[in-house]
């Protein structure tokens, strides 16, 4: 049986450094030196002292943070700023025991306190690395390589330098590395030949006891893929042989602009578009813009000066191009890239483009494109309109609504025109009163570049508000978002459900992925402080077979809901018992009538069995592309065993709505593509590559939103799991949680940063959170 780690971490949304600036006295500030780990140093996954001195300190804080992820070390996670206190002892010494992470770099930082609360404003760090020693087998010795990194990507002629761990119960007495040509199969040999003849040469050192770290340095010689193939000797004779892999790059990459316009009008942007290629893989796009008529470059800060460059926005992979990393970067062997500029005014420029591969070369035949820009042509750029009110997914009670916006043109905005649609029946609202098919406008108030109005809506439902802006020229553009309106009878429900109880992302060995926030210890604790039962669905079959998808995600025990429930306030519900699918489409083969039962009220068993008894407040289809619920399944057998079943949609309710066939609405919290423009996330990101079914990632402020009650409504928000920091390349999910929110994104669907979540949480209000089988019974439906 796999047997899992349940992580144990500091609650969701930590606290962050704060370090108090010194300020000067007669007295020294504290300070702190760190001994070991050295720079740079090399350990092994096993546990690492910290140590070193300080002066005028009673304490020093230890920080251990993934350089890559920019996660700090906590008891058994990882999340934001944490470090234990260790004591300064005789002589100023200090020391802590990590017990180590799993491979990967990192950084120590030491703070030291004094017995006044100053701080070290020096804040001492060093860099070091862990790699994993393979599991010991009988008479071998043990080896494992750290750098390069497996495929990493280097310029031809540059020294690469291997490094890595050997050890040994007794010791080991020879370190020997050969390099073989991948392409050719041919061997190195010191003299700078290459044949069929195996040639290995001594590492430095060679010998040692213990686990010591061992160095090789080579040149590649030429364009290509190369592995290092070590084998490590013990006393006895016992080997064993491990290898790298990395290619060599000598060739630079080609950029190309596909916009073939050189004269642009004022008053808007200029925008450029093009592919980049490298075999190896494009890392960046840059441009460089020049006032040709002053000889000055444009500055990042918008000044004219001296050379400068800035980043394009690279689109993904473009015409069969393949997307990898290496080197700590998301490479493109074809990608497209766009930039867009606007003109402080007429003039006479020139743009410069240049894509960068993974080895740092550069295109040296980068296309210089001289253009012009004229005066404003108010015909060739259209509006542009916002909606800051509603926000996406906002109830409200009864009473009149506030709308807002922005419109603004490169000459004139010529009026603003607002219609109000009923989701529920299709229909506009009428300025002279009441709902009709006509598609009929009223004008909101303006001031300046901003827009607002007040409506009133006649009763409770579902509505779209659609915003058009016209200009002096008759363009135009539009944005809609949706909103609702509840019935102001009874609370305002909201149902914050975990979807089959992810336990967290998990790696090929179904263990927590640095990042992955854990459901014991740390989301699940935070939910319970801040007094939020949480309902959560389980499929049978997943929670009976102790199941885990390393691909996706870890799945809750029947234990382990026993533990969500008595300790947690949790109640579960039902994903159906195989997770099978129950509706597939026309000319695929159907189930029979008991195998929808079975998968259906048949499931209910399992969860009595195991003490919940409310899963029959709702049933969880699950989720098939292409494959929605029918209401003759809805109608039966689902809706003879339980209240209510999910639809996607926006995941509001009301109770006036929620009738036969009892289809409830559920809104699933998004992650994949950010909400920076400027960012390639925005374009494309990992695993969904061309997909263009992607979601936009979630604003917090719209998850707040959705977490918002609503008197006579019932909001469902669907959450899987949550995550910190960074990850970029393997396999599963990747993630990038660091810095604005608007740049956060997820491989897939089902993850979203655990600080934007934090912050919703933070933000919302009214609600009453409640699980489904409280809600049918207040509502009048009941257990069928």
């Amino acid at each position: 049986m796999r047997i899992r780690r349940l992580a144990v971490a500091a609650l969701l949304g930590g606290s962050v450094i704060v370090v108090p600036p010194f300020v000067g006295s007669a007295v020294a500030a504290p300070a702190a030196q760190i001994s070991t780990p050295g720079e740079g140093t090399l350990h092994s996954r096993a546990p690492i002292t910290v140590s070193g001195t300080a002066t005028g300190a009673v304490s020093v804080r230890v920080g251990i943070q993934d350089r890559a992820g920019k996660l700090w070390w906590r008891a058994g996670a990882w999340g934001d700023y944490s470090a234990p206190v260790v004591p300064v002892g005789p002589g100023g010494a200090w020391s802590y025991t990590w017990p180590g992470g799993e491979p990967g770099d990192y950084l120590v930082q030491a703070v030291a306190t004094a017995a006044d609360g100053s701080t070290d404003p020096a804040l001492p760090f060093r860099r070091f690395t862990v790699t994993e020693l393979p599991a010991a087998v009988s008479a071998q010795p043990d080896a494992a390589i750290a750098e390069p990194a497996k495929d990493a990507i280097v310029p031809r002629g540059r020294e690469v330098v291997l490094r890595g761990l050997a050890a040994d119960d007794v010791a080991v007495t020879d370190v020997r590395v050969a390099v073989r040509n991948v392409g050719t199969q041919q061997w190195w040999h010191p003299n700078g030949t290459w044949d069929t003849n195996y040639e290995a040469l001594q590492a430095t050192p060679f010998t040692g006891t213990g686990t010591f770290v061992w160095t090789f340095r080579w040149t590649p010689p030429e364009d290509g893929q190369y592995t290092f193939a070590v084998k490590v000797r013990d006393g006895s004779g016992g080997t064993r042989d491990i290898s790298r892999t990395f290619f060599a790059d000598a060739n630079a990459p080609a950029t190309t602009v596909t916009t073939t316009r050189r004269a642009f009008p004022g008053g808007g942007p200029v925008k450029w578009e093009g592919v980049a290629d490298d075999a190896r893989g494009v890392a960046s796009v840059v441009v460089a813009l020049l006032d040709r008529g002053t000889g000055k470059w444009l500055r990042s800060d918008g000044t004219w000066g001296a050379y400068q460059r800035r980043a394009v926005t690279l689109t993904g992979p473009r015409d069969g191009g393949k997307a990898s990393v290496a080197n700590g970067q998301q490479l493109f062997t074809r990608t497209g890239w766009s930039f867009a500029w606007t003109p402080p005014g007429p003039g006479n420029y020139q743009a410069e483009f240049t894509a960068i591969d993974a080895a740092g070369q550069e295109d040296s035949a980068y296309p210089r494109v001289p253009f012009t820009v004229g005066g404003p042509d108010s015909a060739a750029f259209a509006p542009e309109v916002a909606i800051t009110a509603p926000i996406l997914g906002k109830g409200y009670g009864t009473g009149p609504i506030t709308f807002s916006g922005t419109a603004a043109d490169d000459t004139s905005v010529r009026e603003v025109r607002l219609y109000v649609i009923s989701r529920d029946t299709g229909q506009y609202w009428q300025p002279t009163g009441g709902w009709g098919p006509a598609a009929v406008s009223f004008r909101p108030a303006l001031q300046g570049s901003g827009w607002s109005a007040t409506w009133t809506p006649p009763s409770y439902g579902n509505f779209t508000l659609r915003a058009e802006a016209a200009d002096d020229r008759g363009l135009t553009a539009s944005v809609a978002v949706p909103f609702s309106r509840g019935s102001g009878a009874g609370p305002g429900y909201v149902t914050l459900l975990a979807s089959r109880s992810q336990l967290g992302a998990v790696d090929q060995n179904c263990q927590l992925r640095r990042g992955s926030v854990p459901l014991f210890g740390d989301l699940a604790d935070d939910l319970r402080t801040r007094g939020i039962p949480v309902t959560g669905s389980v499929v049978v079959r997943y929670a009976d077979e102790n199941f885990c998808d390393p691909a996706l995600a870890d799945y809750a025990t029947w234990p382990e809901t026993e533990r969500l429930r008595e300790e947690y306030g949790w109640s579960f519900i039902s994903h159906s018992a195989n997770y099978i699918n129950l509706t597939p489409p026309a000319g695929q083969p159907q189930p029979t009538p008991q195998t929808l039962r079975a998968e259906t009220c048949g499931s209910l068993d399992a969860f009595a069995a195991h003490g919940h008894q409310r899963a029959w407040g709702l049933f969880l289809y699950p989720g098939y592309a292409g494959s929605p619920p029918t209401t003759a399944v809805q109608l039966d057998p689902v809706a003879t065993c339980f209240a209510y079943a999910r639809q996607y949609g926006y995941g509001v309710n009301l109770r006036e709505q929620a009738i036969s066939p009892y289809f409830v609405s559920v809104q699933g919290l998004a992650g994949n593509w950010c909400n920076d423009p400027a960012l390639t996330c925005y374009h494309w990101v990992p695993v969904l590559g061309t997909r263009t079914d992607g979601t936009r990632y979630a604003p917090p402020e719209q998850v707040a939103a959705m977490l918002s009650g609503v008197p006579g409504q019932w909001r469902i928000l669907q959450i899987y799991k949550f995550l910190r920091g960074k990850r970029l390349g393997g396999t599963g999910t990747q993630w990038d949680c660091t810095g604005d929110w608007r740049t956060h994104w997820t491989s897939d669907g089902e993850s979203y940063c655990a600080n934007d979540f934090t912050s919703a949480l933070n933000q919302a209000r009214g609600a009453t959170y409640a699980d489904p089988a409280t809600v049918a019974t207040a509502w009048g439906r009941g257990s069928p």
